[in-house]
């Protein structure tokens, strides 16, 4: 097939293009997924007196998401 040299920088734009959106796409996603399993840090209240169990908890929960998400 053959498409020249404007061809080809024409499709190595739309491949750039549409790769820079696929990422951006991927973050929203992941935010959004973290916010709905309550992932955020925001969640955690730091004023309680458990807040190292708290934070450990958040890392577990949260390495595990990040393990699942990107099999996903």
């Amino acid at each position: 097939m053959k498409v020249g040299f404007f061809g080809g920088l024409l499709l190595l734009g739309l491949t750039i293009i549409f790769a820079m959106i696929a990422l951006q796409n991927n973050k929203i996603a992941r935010e959004i997924a973290i916010k709905n399993f309550g992932l955020d840090k925001q969640a955690i209240d730091l004023n309680d007196t458990n807040r190292t169990k708290q934070q450990s908890d958040f890392d577990r929960k949260f390495e595990e998401f990040d393990k699942k998400f990107e099999n996903f």
